[in-house]
């Protein structure tokens, strides 16, 4: 960087330990290869839950351990990937073996526990069409379990008699429906199983009893919504009758039973097509059944608390790996709390929420805000104390405004159009009423639109003010010193800036155009040079070379050129590890993480520490969402329409936080700001 060349950022003059660095991001248990499915298992005879993942290269055996420390998975190669999975103990030794297919071969493979911690020798079982569904469960009650295969006919039963042999199978007549999801359960309470088979796309649930023997009956069907695709069973109004929680192509349906294997009054839970499984387990020991779902495209997990009567008053989601395809309610840790485990097919981990046994995980939690947020800005909206966020989703045209609650939770308050591509936000009192206002760039209608705000948090009608082709990036601040906030925009397109002085009274009635160097995507302003005048630099990020337009006190002179010592592009600072000196956030999209490089005044930047985020992060913006005196991160998820939280779990050194700021102060030969623009 140029000497005189700075933007310096208020700094406290004090010099901390800092403590190890800790968000509440994704935690990840590597696996090497994506996963399908998984189940828990008994492999050994310590009292920990063992694990067994369907892998894109075969079976992934993970032994349990405390605090979920496994140790790398062994990796038990099959001819293909296992899409079905389901364990049970087949030759009644006390240890669980597991039985797997893929979806191109007729041919379900059992390999058998001993107790050592692995899986031996397989035995192999022939069906007349490529495998759809596996399920294990003792039906004759003989101490070992059945298994109970689905295909494209129907379902047959397959009856366990010494280790590697099963009987000649029992085929159940379904009335032509496939085997693609079914379980079992006595909903009558009279001591045998019924079978409970889904109609993939038909409205129905087919309800088979048994005689204790393994023959099915057909007994009842009923309705319980549109393409009906996996279930849980469960007591959830506590009326001691077992009810299903049905994914459907529309979400999540719950549907009353009657005790005697008829369900009625389906009640719509969540509305998704992009639901692809659900668990139904006490996850806060309050004696109610809780409900878990898999959202496949937007990568969480959503959580919804029964309060014991089959509503659900409490709701939570969170961030997983990229499109989940199981979930396990599960002690993964060894501390008698329930965990998630959750299986992902865009991610070669496991993704494990730790339980805290109040119904809530440790995880980034995620919000649906509103369709592809694409930039966002946090502020006190509604002057309660608490931070909310204003949202820019490009492709909908629109602006939101959430409130926060101060723990780091965000409710939609209102949207408001504005103009087409929106892409920056930015914040000023353009009508001097001490409420912050939003200025919003709209990339494809070449203009700017103000919204004024209101002490309530609400958002007033957009006022439209034309700027040049394509503005893309913002920056708010008094640059004719006449006490009232100005907009500068850098127009993309054009090839230019337009700087918008405002009057105070909400009104622009001047503007002033700057031929800058080509496509300028970003702006800083602040006093580069320590005069007491405002000045701004105009950029592209994949060039070296950026316009500076000095302040005269009265606007901005004529742009000059200059060089940083390597590409520019706008950074994220803030003091997250409350060591004194701001640190800077660097957003990788192709990654699916967030990387930190932490500062300090003897050295610098350090090397960037990651954490996972969800898929394809589009922007982060710090503040302090939880107001527990540490600076956290929000997260934009464009392409998944999600927005995380990552709480800030550092340990407390330092209140103080160091934000970029505009007034003047002595540059620093080693302040991190400086090099962070002179590196990137």
């Amino acid at each position: 960087m140029r000497p005189g060349l700075w933007l310096a950022p208020t700094l406290l003059a004090v010099a901390f330990a800092a403590p190890a660095l800790e968000f509440a991001a994704r935690e990840d248990v590597p696996l090497g290869v994506a996963s399908r499915g998984l189940v828990a298992v008994r492999l050994n005879e310590d009292t920990l839950t063992d694990y067994v993942v369907a892998t894109d290269a075969g079976l992934a055996l993970l032994l349990g351990a405390r605090e979920a420390k496994f140790s790398s998975p062994t990796l038990s190669r099959t001819t293909s990937a296992p899409a079905s999975l389901t364990a049970g103990d087949f030759d009644g030794d006390g240890w669980t073996d597991v039985a797997f297919a893929n979806r191109t071969e007729p041919i379900v493979r059992i390999r058998y526990g001993s107790g050592d911690g692995s899986l031996g020798e397989a035995a192999e079982l022939s069906s007349n069409s490529r495998i759809l569904f596996l399920h294990a469960v003792d039906l004759d009650r003989d101490g070992k379990s059945d298994l109970l295969v689905g295909d494209r006919n129907g379902i047959s039963v397959y009856r366990s008699q010494r280790r590697g042999q099963f009987a000649f199978p029992q085929v159940v007549d379904t009335e032509g429906v496939e085997g693609r999801w079914f379980t079992t359960a006595d909903l009558d309470r009279d001591g045998h199983l019924e079978l409970l088979v889904l109609e993939s796309g038909g409205e129905a649930v087919g309800v088979f009893e048994t005689d204790g023997q393994g023959s099915f009956r057909p007994r009842q069907a009923s309705f319980v919504g549109n393409d009906p695709r996996a279930a849980a069973v469960a007591d959830i109004d506590g009326d001691a009758k077992l009810d299903l929680v049905v994914v459907d192509a529309s979400g999540l349906v719950w549907v009353r039973g009657d005790g005697r294997g008829v369900f009625s009054g389906p009640v719509r839970l969540l509305r998704s097509d992009d639901i692809v499984t659900a668990a139904a387990v006490d996850v806060n020991a309050d004696g109610a059944i809780d409900l878990f779902a898999a959202d496949s495209r937007r990568g969480v997990v959503h959580v919804l608390l029964n309060t014991g009567s089959g509503k659900f008053e409490r709701r939570f989601s969170y961030l997983v790996g990229p499109n989940p395809e199981a979930v396990l309610v599960t002690d993964a840790t060894g501390d008698g709390v329930p965990d998630l485990l959750v299986t992902s097919r865009g991610s070669s981990a496991l993704t494990l929420c730790r339980g805290r046994g109040d119904g809530t995980f440790r995880g980034p939690s995620a919000f649906d805000l509103g369709p592809d947020p694409f930039a966002a800005m946090a502020y006190d909206a509604n002057g309660d104390g608490h931070l909310d966020l204003a949202i820019a989703h490009r492709d909908a045209a629109l602006v939101t405004l959430s409130l926060g609650d101060g723990h780091g939770s965000f409710r939609l308050q209102t949207s408001m159009p504005v103009g087409t591509d929106p892409r920056s936000l930015a914040l000023g009192d353009f009508n001097s009423d001490g409420a912050a206002d939003l200025v919003v760039a709209n990339f494809g209608s070449d203009d700017v639109a103000v919204l004024a705000g209101t002490a309530r948090g609400e958002l007033v009608a957009p006022l439209f003010l034309a700027t040049g082709l394509g503005p893309a990036a913002l920056a708010v601040a008094d640059f004719d010193g006449d006490g009232h906030d100005d907009i500068a925009v850098a127009n993309t397109l054009s090839n230019s800036v337009s700087l918008l002085f405002s009057d105070g009274t909400g009104r622009f009635p001047r503007t002033t155009n700057y031929a800058v160097l080509p496509k300028p995507d970003f702006l800083l302003a602040g006093d580069l040079g320590g005069t007491g005048t405002l000045d701004l630099v105009v950029g592209n990020s994949r060039s070296e070379r950026v316009s500076i337009l000095r302040g005269n006190g009265k606007g901005l002179k004529d742009p000059v050129e200059d060089t940083f010592s390597n590409r520019v592009r706008p950074v994220i600072s803030a003091d997250f590890d409350g060591n004194g000196t701001p640190d800077v956030v660097r957003v990788e999209e192709h990654e699916d993480k967030v990387a930190i490089l932490r500062g300090s005044k003897e050295s610098g930047l350090s090397l960037p520490e990651k954490f996972p985020t969800g898929r394809q992060p589009t922007a982060a913006v710090p503040g302090d969402f939880d107001e527990d005196g540490k600076v956290d991160l929000i997260i934009l998820h464009r392409r998944t329409r999600t927005v995380a939280f990552l709480r800030n779990l550092t340990a407390k050194v330092s209140s103080a936080v160091a934000l970029p700021a505009a007034t003047p102060t002595a540059p620093e030969a080693n302040d991190p700001w400086v090099r962070a623009l002179g590196s990137w």
